[in-house]
């Protein structure tokens, strides 16, 4: 067995290594347009500007649903609202303007479907290294978002940052390391 002044030297050099930094490549940042999504893309901003990491913001736009009785039984059809898809568009261009100076320049993505499933499927697509997605800040889970939230968190393909709204915008943050 070793002395133990030689097993303490081992440890110091040990801890005095650097430790290897990760940053994510690309943070989907799923946006309604709501307080909750604006608080968590300025967590997402401060997340991915160390690592100069692609921005994605993503806007799901869930079909209308009609139904036709043309005498042989229901027809159901599925249809995009186009002035909500037109009006997604101007807004969601309008915020990618806002944060025209980040290096990468933020992407945004208008899709249309159930939300859970647009959110989970631009993540694989894009091959996305973290979500930051926004709830309400009341802890319990509302009726909308907070099932929503929950699907994601459960079923993404990446590691998920879920901000409350009532937490403080972040101010620049000195990071050593993303897990």
């Amino acid at each position: 067995m070793k002395p133990k002044h030689e097993l303490d030297r081992g440890r110091r050099q040990r801890r005095s290594q650097p430790r290897a930094t990760v940053y994510p490549r690309s943070v989907l940042v799923p946006i309604n347009f709501s307080a909750e999504s604006r608080n968590a893309l300025k967590y997402a901003e401060t997340l991915a500007r160390p690592g100069r990491a692609l921005l994605v913001l993503l806007h799901v736009v869930e079909p209308e649903i009609q139904q036709f009785d043309f005498g042989y039984g229901d027809v159901t059809r599925q249809s995009p609202n186009l002035d909500t898809l037109k009006n997604a568009r101007v807004k969601l261009d309008a915020l990618t303007k806002r944060l025209a100076g980040n290096d990468p320049q933020p992407l945004g993505l208008v899709r249309v479907g159930a939300v859970q499933a647009g959110i989970l499927g631009a993540a694989r697509d894009l091959r996305t290294d973290l979500i930051v997605i926004g709830v309400g800040g009341t802890g319990v889970p509302c009726k909308d978002s907070g099932g929503t939230v929950e699907a994601i968190v459960r079923n993404a393909p990446c590691p998920v940052l879920v901000v409350r709204n009532r937490a403080s915008a972040p101010h620049p943050v000195q990071t050593n390391r993303h897990l």
